[in-house]
């Protein structure tokens, strides 16, 4: 299958989870009004039940690689890798929202069961949110190293409108040139300190001849 064909695959394919999303979530409004009236604790258990599969799939779904790679934030990540896992966690907060809101799992937690608007609710998405938070910068940052820059970048997000720029860099094809050429520069300084430090260990002689020959293979 060529380049083509397969990019035409996923976005037919992006387009039917889309349809099937708002399909949803269009059922899901329609009963929504009768499914309050069942105001007990048993109403929260379609939404948890939802909640716990959904988790229970996440490491087995392509997409939420960046979670495996939970506090990596060495290396570099692909445009398909980092926009994957960001639309997989956007379809997973919808979900998770109308989870919450549904079932009223915020309304019964904190609000005694009171009927909510659906942005009102947030204690689910909020949780995953927080879950997902650090595989987040990780990926970020691995994918800033891919087109040469460094993950501290991401910083600009406090800004607020440094957002724009990150988005930017973010979909820019990847060239690992430069963030190759750093690692390498940095292991060459480490060798270097390294090799200092042994030798002022044995002009000290706190270490042998013999000791500081060997120490210093390992390095060269």
């Amino acid at each position: 299958m060529s380049s083509s064909d397969d990019n035409t695959r996923k976005f037919v394919i992006g387009l039917g989870y889309l349809f099937l999303a708002f399909a949803l979530f269009g059922i899901v409004g329609m009963l929504y009004e009768n499914f309050w009236n069942f105001g007990s604790y048993k109403k929260l258990l379609p939404g948890i039940i939802l909640i716990i599969v959904l988790c229970f799939f996440i490491p087995v779904i392509p997409a939420f690689i960046p979670i495996k790679k939970y506090v990596d934030f060495n290396g570099v990540a692909d445009r398909e890798e980092f926009w994957s896992f960001y639309l997989a966690s956007f379809i997973y907060v919808i979900i998770f929202q109308i989870a919450d809101w549904y079932s009223g799992i915020t309304s019964f937690l904190l609000f005694g069961g009171s009927k909510l608007a659906f942005e009102e609710s947030f204690i689910a998405v909020m949780v995953f949110q927080m879950f997902i938070l650090i595989p987040s910068l990780s990926v970020g940052a691995r994918r800033l190293h891919s087109i040469g820059k460094s993950g501290w970048w991401q910083l600009l997000i406090l800004t607020g409108i440094g957002i724009i720029l990150l988005i930017i860099w973010w979909t820019q094809k990847s060239n690992s040139n430069s963030y190759k050429a750093g690692s390498s520069k940095s292991s060459t300084t480490n060798i270097d300190t390294k090799l200092r430090e042994l030798n002022k260990l044995y002009k000290d002689g706190v270490i042998t001849k013999k000791e500081f020959t060997e120490a210093k293979k390992k390095y060269l």
